[in-house]
């Protein structure tokens, strides 16, 4: 590989790992799900962010200021193994009266847990992906509305694809834990080389599966689909839905017959805010909660309350909620005509469930409110303008 875009690595080196007090704080935020990190460094305290609410503060020590600002200053970002999930780290800092205020960002990349199984999709979905991660050739699509929101599905698929067996080759791709015959590429930040050349060189490689964390743009996505042919592409794609990440590659103006024959699954990841089990409340007969989600009044959902176990929030970190489509003859013979979104969706889940229907059988199972799974089941303000 060109030195000036990256390095290559086997599929357990990462940057660093935790080593002092700073590291320590880091993965106790990352253990309960945090976004951010908020200090006050006159005061001496740090304020986590949780489930987007910011949690009561606590004392740091006097010397993690200069630590994280010489470690993490500026732009730089940097990344930490904390047991077996990839988190980035970012610190913004702001003068400010009486003092600084800084925040540090934290994004988990995501954590392999039972491969597919772990995912927390719905059967008819997670078979969906499952055969499609079986074929020697061809294009997945794994699409989330942040980059983050694609790694655990990523993360899943490289594990089930590194059986020793085939060369799989993951570029600026999640990690989850070490795997025979996989090999990460990442690229430097500031690097002279575009993705498309990075992933030129990657193709060059004879590898068996390449593996993309999120495609760049219509460079790189016409280099994947004509890669598809000949071997397995999986790759992210920042759409809010299945049918939007489809839409996407179109506007890339990728050849419709190429994206068609390569096409085996799009699945399609949104997250909802999962209800503690501790204090969640059962509710039954309130039409206000259940007739948005088409269900009988009799059906018992859940609320949230607030314990000493979550903090008062009523909420204990977050759930995934899936929908795939099946890229069969019927799916590939729409793209292939430039069929719309609304033939495809239509298509897509006559028999498979989309996020309506898994959101709904989550708020079912009392793994988050009515309100939540209305939320996720709602189409993208950015997708409903292409449309237009």
């Amino acid at each position: 590989m060109n030195a000036k875009s990256g390095r290559l690595t086997g599929g357990e080196a990462l940057d660093r790992t935790p080593s002092g007090p700073g590291d320590d704080l880091v993965g106790r935020a990352v253990g309960e799900g945090a976004s951010a990190i908020h200090f006050d460094w006159n005061a001496g305290t740090a304020r986590m962010r949780v489930d987007g609410a910011l949690r009561q503060p606590f004392a740091i020590e006097p010397e993690l200021a200069g630590r994280l600002a010489a470690e993490l200053g500026g732009a730089l970002v940097r990344t930490i193994a904390i047991d077996d999930r990839r988190v980035e780290l970012r610190l913004s800092s702001l003068p400010t009266s009486p003092g600084t205020h800084a925040v540090l960002h934290l994004r988990s990349e995501g954590r392999a847990r039972d491969g597919l199984g772990g995912l927390g999709m719905l059967p008819r979905t997670a078979d969906i992906y499952a055969r499609a991660l079986e074929a020697r050739r061809g294009l997945i699509l794994l699409a989330g509305a942040a980059r983050s929101d694609s790694a655990p599905m990523l993360v899943a698929g490289l594990e089930a694809l590194g059986d020793g067996r085939r060369c799989v080759l993951a570029v600026d791709a999640p990690r989850g834990r070490p795997t025979p015959g996989v090999f990460h590429f990442d690229a430097l930040p500031g690097g002279a080389n575009t993705q498309a050349e990075i992933l030129r060189e990657a193709l060059d490689q004879d590898c068996d599966v390449l593996i993309v964390g999120e495609i760049a743009g219509a460079d790189s996505a016409a280099l994947l689909v004509e890669a598809a042919q000949d071997r397995l592409v999986l790759a992210g794609v920042r759409a809010g839905s299945a049918v939007g990440a489809i839409e996407w590659l179109r506007r890339q103006k990728v050849s419709a017959f190429h994206f068609a024959c390569a096409l085996k699954a799009v699945v399609a990841q949104r997250l909802v805010r999962r209800l503690c089990p501790s204090c969640r409340e059962a509710v039954q007969d309130d039409r206000a909660l259940t007739a948005p989600l088409g269900l009988d009044s009799r059906a018992i959902v859940y609320r949230a309350k607030g314990c000493d176990r979550c903090s008062g929030t009523g909420h204990d970190g977050s759930a995934g909620v899936y929908e795939a489509i099946d890229g069969d003859d019927g799916i590939r013979l729409l793209i292939d005509r430039g069929g719309d979104q609304a033939l495809i969706a239509n298509q897509a889940f006559r028999q498979a469930p989309n996020f309506a229907s898994a959101a709904r059988v989550l708020a079912l199972e009392g793994v988050t409110t009515p309100e939540e799974a209305v939320r996720v089941s709602r189409t993208p303000i950015d997708e409903l303008v292409h449309r237009q």
